[in-house]
C-alpha cells in the first residue's frame, strides 16, 4: 500500500546581524608590549650573567697565573722564612709582618692559618672553615666575587671596590705533587664591571627605545585594524539589515499576490461560467453568431487569466513556505499519459507533436501526484509554445540507480542560450524572442515547475543551444 504523509514547507529563517564589537587594540597592544619589554629585559639579563662569567673566568686566570708565579718565586727564594711563618703563632706573626705588601693576596698554611697577607691586619686569621680554603686544600681552584668597602694595597685604602678573590693551591713542587699551602689572590674587576654594566645599560636603553618604536608601529597597525574591522562590520549589519528588508519586502509582496490571488479566482470563474454557457447557447441562440465567437473568446481569456492566477498564488504558496504537499506512489507511465491528454487540444491547435519515451524498468515515484502533474503539464506546456508549427516535444523518462526517476522533456524549438536560463527561472522573467512576443505569458511556468520539484525533493535543470531546442531535465526521488 502506498503510504501517504503530509508536511508544509517551513518558512526561511531570517538571518540575525551579529553583534560582536571588535576591542582589540588595548589588550593585544598591551600585552604585546609587555611580552617585547619582558623578552628585551629577559636577553639583557641573559648578557650580563654570560659577560660576568666570562669575565669571572679571565679574572681567575689570572689569580692562578699570579700564583703560580708568586709559588715558584717564594718556594725558591723564601722557603725558610715561610717556614717560619708557618711554625709560629698568630700573636707573634702579628707583630712581625717582614714582606712588604706588594701582593694583593694572602697565604695560608694547612691548618688555615694566615701566615702571610698583603694587609698585615689578617695575618695570624685562621681560615680553616671558609669553603675556598677548604676546597683549594684538596687541589680545587675557587673564585667567588666581592664588595670590599675597603682594601689596603701598598699602604693605601681602596674604597667600593668589586674584587674576584681566588683559591689557589700551593704545591711543593710541580702541579700534582705534595700541598703545603694555599694562596687566595684578589684580583680588582671593579673597572671590569663597570665596563659591562655601561655595555649592558646601552643596549638596555637601545633595545627599550627599539621595543618603543616597534610597539608604537603596533599600535597604529592594530588600531587601524580595529578600525577596518569595525567598518566590515557596520557593512555586514548594513547588508543584513537590508537582506532582511528584502525578505520582509519579498514576504509581503507573496502575501500580497495569495490574498489577491484568492479573491479574483471567485469572480473570475463566474465570468468564464457564463462565457461558456452563452457560448454554447444553453438558454437559447444569441441570435447573430457573433455573439458566440465573443463568448468563446472571454472563456478562453477568462481560462488563461485563471491559469496565470492559480500560478501566482502556488508561486506565493512557496515562497512563504506554507504549500502542502502529500507523498504516495505515483505511477510515471500513467502521470505521462494524463499530462499529455490535458495538452492534447493546445498540441493539435500549434500544430506540434507530443511524443512519449518511457523505460519499462522506470520505478514509481514518491511525490505528490497533483503537484507533479502540474510541473509536467507546465513544461510541456511551455515547450509546446516555444515550438514552431510542425515540431516536435518529446518526454523521456528513465530510472537512475534505482533510487530517481529523471523526466526530460525536448523540443525542436527556439532553443535558450545559457545566459538566459537565470532569466527564465525567474518569476515574471522572459526571454525577449519574436516567438515569444506573439505569445502572451506571465513567465510563470518555469519558475513554478523549479520551486514545486524543489518542495518535492528534486531539482529542475535547462539545457539548449539557440535555434536548436531545449531540454529540460527533472530529477525525483523514486518510491523506496
Amino acid at each position: 500500500m502506498p503510504q501517504d504523509t503530509s508536511r508544509q514547507a517551513a518558512p526561511p529563517e531570517t538571518s540575525r546581524a551579529p553583534g560582536t564589537r571588535f576591542k582589540l587594540t588595548h589588550s593585544f597592544a598591551m600585552v604585546a608590549g609587555l611580552v617585547m619589554v619582558a623578552a628585551a629585559l629577559l636577553l639583557s639579563a641573559f648578557h650580563w650573567y654570560w659577560s660576568l662569567g666570562e669575565m669571572e673566568k679571565m679574572a681567575e686566570q689570572n689569580n692562578v697565573n699570579v700564583a703560580r708565579v708568586l709559588a715558584n718565586l717564594l718556594w725558591s727564594r723564601d722557603a725558610q722564612l715561610l717556614g717560619d711563618l708557618s711554625a709560629a703563632d698568630p700573636a707573634t706573626l702579628q707583630k712581625r709582618p717582614e714582606v712588604a705588601p706588594v701582593y694583593r693576596l694572602k697565604i695560608y698554611d694547612l691548618q688555615g692559618d694566615t701566615i702571610f697577607s698583603t694587609d698585615p691586619e689578617q695575618i695570624g686569621e685562621n681560615e680553616s672553615d671558609d669553603e675556598g680554603f677548604e676546597s683549594a686544600s684538596h687541589g680545587i681552584v675557587v673564585s667567588e666575587l666581592a664588595r670590599a668597602n675597603t682594601f689596603s694595597v701598598t699602604e693605601s685604602t681602596v674604597v667600593d671596590r668589586d674584587l674576584l678573590s681566588s683559591y689557589v693551591p700551593i704545591y711543593r713542587g710541580a702541579p700534582g705533587s705534595e700541598i703545603v699551602g694555599v694562596f687566595e689572590v684578589y684580583d680588582d674587576v671593579t673597572s671590569f664591571l663597570r665596563d659591562i654594566n655601561r655595555g649592558i645599560a646601552s643596549q638596555v636603553a637601545l633595545v627599550l627605545l627599539t621595543t618603543g618604536a616597534v610597539y608604537l608601529v603596533l599600535i597604529w597597525t592594530v588600531r587601524r585594524g580595529d578600525n577596518l574591522l569595525r567598518q566590515e562590520h557596520q557593512r555586514s549589519l548594513a547588508l543584513v539589515q537590508s537582506v532582511a528588508r528584502a525578505e520582509a519586502a519579498s514576504k509581503a509582496k507573496s502575501q500580497f499576490l495569495a490574498n489577491m490571488s484568492h479573491e479574483l479566482r471567485t469572480p473570475l470563474n463566474s465570468v468564464i461560467g457564463f462565457a461558456e454557457i452563452l457560448s454554447t447557447e444553453g438558454f437559447g441562440p444569441l441570435g447573430d453568431p457573433r455573439y458566440r465567437g465573443y463568448a468563446q473568446e472571454i472563456g478562453e481569456g477568462g481560462r488563461n487569466l485563471l491559469t496565470i492566477i492559480n500560478n501566482t498564488l502556488d508561486l506565493s504558496k512557496i515562497e512563504l513556505g506554507v504549500t502542502e504537499i502529500t507523498l504516495r506512489g505515483v505511477d510515471p507511465r500513467t502521470l505521462v499519459e494524463t499530462v499529455v491528454h490535458q495538452l492534447e487540444r493546445q498540441s493539435r491547435e500549434s500544430g506540434v507533436a507530443i511524443g512519449v519515451e518511457i523505460d519499462p524498468a522506470t520505478p514509481a515515484l514518491e511525490s505528490d501526484e497533483g503537484k507533479l502533474r502540474q510541473i509536467l503539464a507546465n513544461v510541456v506546456s511551455n515547450a509546446l509554445k516555444f515550438t514552431p508549427a510542425g515540431g516536435r516535444v518529446t518526454i523521456k523518462v528513465n530510472g537512475v540507480d534505482g533510487r530517481l526517476v529523471r523526466f526530460e522533456i525536448s523540443d525542436t524549438g527556439i532553443g535558450i542560450a545559457p545566459l538566459d536560463v537565470p532569466i527564465a527561472l525567474a518569476p515574471f522573467g522572459q526571454v525577449d524572442t519574436a516567438l515569444n512576443r506573439r505569445h502572451q505569458g506571465a513567465g510563470l511556468g518555469l519558475p513554478l515547475a523549479k520551486g514545486l520539484a524543489e518542495l518535492l525533493g528534486g531539482q529542475l535543470d535547462i539545457g539548449g543551444v539557440p535555434g536548436s531546442g531545449t531540454i529540460v531535465g527533472i530529477t525525483l526521488p523514486a518510491l523506496r
